[in-house]
């Protein structure tokens, strides 16, 4: 299933200006999706990664920062 912010532009996704703050600062993260997980929980991957990349926090500010220390370790 392709979410709206994970689908190429050619399928409808929206410019990123158009996008809410938050989606845009992970949209300056190229490769990486979020997604809501159970009890408010965010997580977010890093696509076409073995094995695979993923973190997760309970903000979104916590987030944007394990997304970055992920790049850092590459």
């Amino acid at each position: 299933m392709t979410r709206l912010f994970d689908a190429p532009l050619s399928e409808g996704r929206p410019p990123v200006s158009e996008m809410p703050e938050y989606t845009q600062q992970v949209a300056a993260w190229p490769g990486w999706v979020w997604w809501h997980g159970v009890n408010g929980q965010l997580y977010a991957r890093r696509k076409l990664t073995s094995p695979p990349k993923v973190v997760r926090a309970h903000n979104f500010t916590v987030l944007l920062e394990r997304i970055r220390a992920a790049e850092k370790r590459d």
